[in-house]
């Protein structure tokens, strides 16, 4: 098993973001070299992390990935969905991620990337000297919790093949 390699032109073709590319330019020497996507992770916005995940290993892991970061924070759907019915059909959709029988894969999606960004941002919050430190602990741990859910997604088996379902993006 490898780790799956990625480059500046393949992030450029799914939409890297200006702030994120100067990171990544930061934390490695050379952008023309492949380099890992583990190394990278925490250079990556969520919305650049969903494209590259599903050009990469397809359109169910992703949903896969969107259930189990969701599950990460236990009220994100009560927390944005006031209506009970809403809130009933995002549970459901937790359960069995690549349906779109419950909700639209669009809001199932916006839901995951909200909850990633809050994680983020809650522990580079949590981080600071002046935060108070009993709740920067659970923090800091959930987005350490997000990175274990991230790494795994990012290796390549032996026996893998690119998916049959596997979304080409547009050059810009």
């Amino acid at each position: 098993m490898q780790f799956m390699m990625t480059n500046v032109k393949e992030l450029l073709r799914l939409g890297i973001e200006e702030h994120e590319l100067e990171k990544l330019n930061e934390a490695t020497n050379d952008t023309d070299q492949d380099v890992q996507v583990v190394e990278i992770l925490k250079h990556l916005g969520a919305l650049t992390l969903f494209l590259l995940l599903e050009f990469k290993r397809g359109k169910r892991v992703l949903c896969q990935f969107w259930a189990d970061s969701i599950r990460l924070d236990p009220d994100a759907v009560d927390m944005y969905y006031n209506k009970v019915l809403d809130a009933r059909k995002m549970h459901k959709q937790l359960d069995d991620p690549c349906s779109s029988e419950y909700v639209n894969n669009s809001e199932f999606e916006r839901l995951a990337l909200i909850t990633i960004r809050r994680i983020r941002y809650e522990a580079n919050m949590a981080r600071h000297p002046l935060f108070p430190q009993g709740r920067a602990k659970e923090l800091i741990e959930r987005d350490d919790e997000l990175n274990k859910l991230l790494i795994p997604l990012f290796v390549v088996p032996d026996d893998f093949e690119p998916p049959e379902d596997r979304y080409i993006p547009m050059v810009k």
